[in-house]
């Protein structure tokens, strides 16, 4: 089964029926791809496949849905723009010298609240520097506390 990566997917969980990548939703009964718009959700960004959909699966187990998640910044913010979430995780490096910064500009002008994922220090990263008040989680990623501020997050 491919997952929008080209890629097997070999893993020994099982996915949820419909799951999606990079914007698109992959509907795992026939093989068609569909979109949908969800403007109560949680954005995801992560530049990596298996964390990506990991947090895309735990979020959606915690009972919300999910936009996303995406690779890279613009399709996120092409998705932003479509239809804003309520809440973002995204995550700091997006590979080589990609970040999510133009993402969490954009979300703080919009009074979207997010939280950064990433194994960076404040002092090590650009980003975090440019947003000292957003909270972060550090990588490898303690679910529960992620989970605990999609709640408190969703809930304002």
């Amino acid at each position: 089964m491919h997952v929008g990566t080209g890629r097997e997917w070999t893993g020994d969980r099982v996915p949820l029926r419909r799951r999606r990548w990079c914007g698109e939703q992959y509907d795992l009964q026939g093989d068609e791809w569909m979109t949908s718009e969800v403007t109560s959700s949680v954005l995801i960004l992560d530049d990596e496949v298996i964390v990506a959909l990991d947090l895309a699966q735990t979020v959606e187990d915690a009972g919300f849905a999910v936009s996303g998640p995406f690779h890279a910044a613009a399709p996120a913010l092409e998705a932003i723009e479509h239809a804003p979430p309520r809440a973002a995780i995204l995550d700091v490096n997006l590979g080589g010298q990609n970040t999510s910064r133009d993402v969490a500009i954009r979300l703080s002008d919009m009074d979207v609240p997010f939280i950064f994922l990433t194994g960076y220090d404040v002092s090590g990263s650009e980003v975090l520097e440019s947003f000292p008040a957003v909270e972060r989680v550090s990588k490898p990623v303690d679910m529960a506390g992620l989970i605990d501020w999609v709640q408190r997050t969703m809930i304002r």
